[in-house]
């Protein structure tokens, strides 16, 4: 009689059904991306974020980690922060041109999450975390209306996946300090918009994001890099 490895305890611990959670939340993205409400498709990509945070940490805490969870998490995330996005950048333009860009996107993302496995680190991330873009993308989507500007963004996003470019962590004490300060700058810009163009509560909500995911991209490496500088020397 063939003695299995795997059983079914092993696939329904708390951390894989909280990942099942992200998985089900870009399903969610994905049917609101084809109905073309895109708030809450971008809700939905947000959340799966949040949710992706909070299983590795739930696994590590109970002492949980495993393969399943981490080949799991991947597939999740292939589906939330991969297709999701792509979705609605193709429906929202409808050419050729976006499927092309979208082909791309996900590509990159899905050599982003192999290396990961392979080389990840605890203390860093080798270039821009899936999840990261995913929010910064379908944000994008929403808040920027000029497609090309939108496409120049996920280009540029799908590049930064797979760069060696190092993003601070909050596993570790730098990579707190770094976001942080993202947090800090995020909410002053947003008061300064907020004086002078405001918008609805809605806008507000997304606009925030998206500057938080803007400063993240573009600056969270000069930052974390001018940090570990600082560690070094003191």
């Amino acid at each position: 009689m063939h003695k299995y490895k795997g059983g079914i305890k092993v696939l329904f611990t708390l951390p894989n059904l909280i990942t099942l959670v992200n998985l089900s939340l870009g399903i969610l993205a994905i049917y609101y991306a084809l109905n073309k409400i895109l708030l809450y498709g971008f809700l939905m990509i947000l959340l799966a974020a949040l949710v992706d945070s909070l299983d590795g940490l739930i696994a590590r805490a109970l002492h949980l980690e495993s393969p399943i969870g981490k080949e799991l998490d991947s597939l999740a995330d292939m589906i939330s922060f991969g297709a999701a996005p792509s979705i609605m950048f193709i429906l929202i333009h409808e050419q050729l041109l976006a499927v092309l860009v979208a082909v791309i996107y996900t590509s990159c993302g899905a050599l982003r999450l192999a290396r990961f496995n392979i080389y990840g680190s605890k203390k860093f991330f080798e270039g821009l975390p899936i999840p990261a873009a995913a929010v910064f993308i379908s944000s994008t989507m929403i808040t920027i209306g000029v497609p090309i500007y939108r496409i120049i963004l996920i280009i540029l996003a799908s590049a930064l996946m797979i760069s060696p470019i190092t993003y601070p962590s909050i596993k570790v004490q730098r990579g707190i300090y770094a976001v942080s300060t993202l947090i800090i700058l995020g909410f002053l810009t947003m008061l300064y918009l907020e004086a002078f163009y405001p918008v609805s509560f809605a806008m507000v909500f997304t606009k925030a994001v998206w500057i938080f995911s803007l400063y993240y991209v573009m600056l969270s490496p000069l930052i974390f890099w001018w940090l570990n500088r600082f560690w070094r020397k003191s």
